[in-house]
């Protein structure tokens, strides 16, 4: 067993769970070789099964808790990865020419903020601010369609459409 961080991504825990097994391996198969070690068969009535993740499992459903959102995005990416759809076509993105921006990395806000509808992106000084279900998220990496990811700071500063950014 192992515990996973609460600012832990998949990536991060991916690579731990892949030491833990080579780990586990090293240690047991000797054992296992030699006949000191003797497989149990599965209790499949205690076995969970899950599907193969989708592009559509990553579209971000702001009305969702700022807690459940950070979760999704911790959980896939980066393969599919989270998005959201932009409201406002390119001509509110200079440059941009698609309504997909996709969510790299992201945290629990605390900000004090007057919250707006769920969906919307706002600028708060140099922070990237989304209102969810219940409260902020900040936004800390993201990746507008036909650009590679960028740091929130990044895309403040290139930004000069309207805000707030209306998300769907």
């Amino acid at each position: 067993k192992t515990t996973i961080d609460s600012s832990e991504y998949n990536i991060q825990l991916s690579g731990r769970l892949f030491k833990i097994g080579g780990e586990l391996l090293v240690r047991v198969l000797p054992d296992y070789l030699t006949g000191k070690l003797i497989p149990q068969p599965q209790d499949h009535s205690q076995a969970t099964f899950t599907r193969k993740f989708t592009p559509e499992d990553g579209k971000i459903d702001w009305q969702k808790s700022a807690r459940e959102i950070y979760n999704q995005i911790r959980a896939l990416n980066p393969e599919p990865g989270t998005f959201t759809l932009l409201n406002s076509r390119s001509d509110n993105l200079t440059g941009w020419t698609s309504n997909i921006l996709k969510i790299t990395k992201a945290n629990l806000s605390t900000s004090d903020v007057e919250r707006l509808a769920a969906g919307q992106i706002i600028k708060d000084g140099k922070t990237l601010l989304a209102s969810t279900g219940n409260g902020w998220l900040e936004i800390l990496e993201l990746q507008p369609a036909g650009k590679k990811p960028m740091p929130a700071a990044a895309f403040l500063n290139g930004y000069r459409g309207n805000w707030p950014i209306q998300c769907g």
